[in-house]
């Protein structure tokens, strides 16, 4: 086993002007001035043991002769005795990935360009007790035994990997807060969180009866990613009444001599069920073609229902609702899988969004 103490300078001086001279990125991309949202203070440098995959699609800077990477403190975790320094035993693995394919299985996660940077190590990790403010510099370096080379993920076509491989800690169980950043909010691996439609209200609808609202509509568009469905319940309408949405991709802004409100949606008809006074029409559900063109174009739905309450032509109309057709969910643009044995071939956490910040060097 070796020890680092002191090498990152001597290193430094040692190599060519050409090497002094390069520039820092960080993974993800362009944090180099910005503090991450969130920290991680009770994996990496806290457990005894880890094996930990992080999987960045932000990086498309080329990374040529990269021969180093280095953490830094979260700057809003508050001063903390336990962050004290600590003798870390680890290896670094550096590789090309596909964040849409991230997989439980470590191997799995190497797509090409596999390189064990460094060897096992024992590396000093300075004392992280006191804050160091936001978006501070990076403190613990972990020097590669060989450079490594990562053209983007514009030119390459793979994401940027890398894994710390952890063997032996002695601050086991103290907490340490590694800056971090979750990059998309409400990204998710797996089953994804349908995204809803954002919804104008055009008119107010027709007054029935005894009611003191008026008649309503309620829809909205959800886009999964494969689906438009769309999901709609009515409320206020005449009770007992068979009610019907129209649905249209033109507002048809359509006044009918008689009729309590205006017309905005005619093109299709769908019949949604019986009013009831309590709970009105329950959601009713149709599922659409999904077309990814289609994203941001607007669709038009109106209820209604016979209603003899009217004075004109017996017929309800509800309020009618301009539906946006929703952006895909999001995806994660950084993932992140461990196990607490280094010597793991699967995960026991994860796939989960989300990553620690770290320095490297590029041309």
């Amino acid at each position: 086993m070796r020890n680092v103490l002191g090498s990152a300078a001597l290193l430094l001086a040692a190599a060519p002007l050409s090497a002094q001279a390069d520039h820092f990125t960080t993974s993800p991309e362009d944090y180099d001035f910005v503090e991450g949202n969130s920290f991680s203070d009770d994996l990496l440098g806290s457990v005894p043991q880890l094996r930990y995959q992080q999987i960045d699609a932000t990086n498309s800077r080329q990374l040529l002769a990269t021969n180093r990477i280095a953490f830094r403190r979260d700057g809003r975790a508050l001063a903390s005795s336990a962050a004290g320094p600590r003798n870390v035993e680890l290896e670094v693995v550096c590789a090309e990935s596909d964040i849409d394919s991230i997989s439980t299985n470590f191997a799995s996660n190497y797509l090409a360009n596999e390189s064990v940077v460094v060897s096992r190590i024992t590396v000093s990790f300075d004392d992280w007790v006191l804050p160091q403010g936001l978006a501070a510099t990076a403190t613990n370096t972990v020097w590669f035994d060989q450079l490594w080379d990562y053209t983007g993920t514009t030119m390459s076509g793979h994401d940027l990997l890398w894994e710390l491989r952890v063997y032996n800690n002695d601050s086991a169980g103290q907490p340490y807060p590694f800056d971090f950043e979750y990059a998309v909010r409400g990204a998710s691996f797996g089953t994804p969180v349908p995204m809803p439609s954002v919804n104008t209200t055009l008119s107010t609808g027709c007054t029935v009866g005894s009611f003191t609202n008026a008649h309503s509509l309620r829809p909205v568009i959800l886009n999964d990613g494969s689906t438009f469905r769309l999901q709609a319940d009515s409320m206020f309408g005449p009770t007992g009444a068979p009610t019907f949405m129209f649905i249209d991709a033109i507002d048809r802004g359509l006044p009918v001599p008689g009729l309590c409100d205006t017309l905005h949606a005619t093109l299709a008809l769908i019949p949604m069920g019986t009013s009831d006074p309590v709970f009105g029409v329950t959601q009713t559900s149709l599922d659409l073609p999904y077309q990814s063109s289609a994203i941001g174009a607007p669709i038009y739905a109106q209820a209604v229902a016979p209603d003899a309450s009217q004075s004109g032509i017996q017929v309800s109309v509800s309020s009618a609702v301009q539906m946006d057709i929703p952006q895909d969910p999001p995806k994660p643009l950084l993932g992140r899988v461990w196990a607490l044995d280094p010597m793991a071939t699967d995960a026991t956490a994860g796939p989960l969004p989300g990553g620690i910040i770290i320095w490297t060097n590029h041309p």
